[in-house]
C-alpha cells in the first residue's frame, strides 16, 4: 500500500474516500460522471462519498454553464484541516505529501478557481489555507458573530495566525455584535481593527492571490473561495479604500 493511502486512511478516511480523493486530486474539477469513470464506481455512490468528503471539508464543489465540478482540497492544507489531530499522524501525512502532490494535475488553468465549501470544516478549509499562504490578510464585513458559530476552531485559528505572525487588518460592521467582538480582538498581537457601517451581510477575506467569502449562518453555513490575482488585487484596493473610511 502507497504511502499516501495509509496516510489518508490514519486521518479517518474510508476506502471509498480515499479513491474518489485521489481522483479528485489527478482531475483537478471533475464532474461526478467523469469521477465515476475514472475510479469505475456508480455514479450515484460517487456522489453519497462526494458529499461525505464535502461535509469533512476535503472537498469542494462549483457550478459552471449549469453543470457541478468539484475539487478536493490541496494536500498541503490537509495538515492545517486536521491539525488537531495527534503528532505521529500528522507527520504520516507531511511523509506522504510529495506522492498526494504528484497526483495533482499538471499544467493547470491559468483561469480564475472557484471552490465552494459547506458546514464547519468547510470554514476551517479556508482558515486553514490562510495560515499556508502565510501573509497577511484582510477583512470586511465582519458580522461578530463566528464565535458564536465556531469558537473553538476560531480560536485555534487566531493562535496559529499570531504564533505565525500574519498580520490581519479586520473592518467589523458598527453594530452590537460587530462592536463587541472588535473590542475583543483589538488588543491581539498582529491585528488592527476599524469599524464603518454595515458593508455586507458576509465576510470578505483577502490573502495572497486568494478571495474568501463566508456567509456565517448557523442552517447554512457556507465559504466560496476564488484563487485569481487581478481579482484578489481589485479586493485589496477596496479594502484600501473601505480602510480609510472606517473610524476606530
Amino acid at each position: 500500500m502507497m504511502m499516501k493511502e495509509t496516510a489518508l486512511r490514519k486521518f479517518g478516511f474510508s476506502e471509498r474516500e480515499i479513491r474518489i480523493y485521489l481522483a479528485l486530486l489527478e482531475l483537478d474539477e471533475a464532474t461526478a460522471s467523469s469521477i465515476s469513470k475514472s475510479t469505475g464506481m456508480p455514479r450515484t455512490l460517487v456522489y453519497d462519498i462526494l458529499e461525505s468528503l464535502i461535509t469533512k471539508g476535503v472537498a469542494s464543489h462549483v457550478i459552471k454553464s449549469g453543470r457541478k465540478y468539484f475539487s478536493g482540497l490541496h494536500p498541503k492544507n490537509l495538515v492545517e484541516h486536521f491539525e488537531s489531530l495527534e503528532r505521529e499522524r500528522k507527520e504520516l501525512l507531511a511523509k506522504a505529501l510529495p506522492e498526494l502532490l504528484g497526483l495533482r494535475k499538471k499544467g493547470r488553468s491559468e483561469k480564475p478557481k472557484v471552490e465552494v465549501y459547506e458546514g464547519k470544516d468547510g470554514v476551517k478549509s479556508l482558515f486553514g489555507d490562510i495560515l499556508r499562504v502565510g501573509k497577511e490578510f484582510l477583512c470586511f464585513g465582519s458580522t461578530g458573530l463566528s464565535p458564536e458559530i465556531i469558537p473553538y476552531d476560531l480560536a485555534r485559528f487566531h493562535r496559529a495566525r499570531i504564533n505565525r505572525k500574519i498580520p490581519w487588518r479586520v473592518i467589523y460592521n458598527d453594530d452590537e455584535p460587530g462592536r463587541k467582538r472588535g473590542k475583543e480582538v483589538s488588543g491581539w498581537k498582529h491585528t488592527q481593527v476599524k469599524f464603518m457601517e454595515k458593508t455586507s451581510p458576509t465576510t470578505t477575506y483577502c490573502y495572497g492571490s486568494k478571495i474568501g467569502i463566508v456567509v456565517w449562518a448557523k442552517e447554512r453555513l457556507l465559504a466560496v473561495i476564488i484563487e485569481d490575482e487581478v481579482i484578489a488585487k481589485s479586493f485589496r484596493e477596496f479594502f484600501k479604500l473601505l480602510w480609510r473610511s472606517a473610524h476606530k
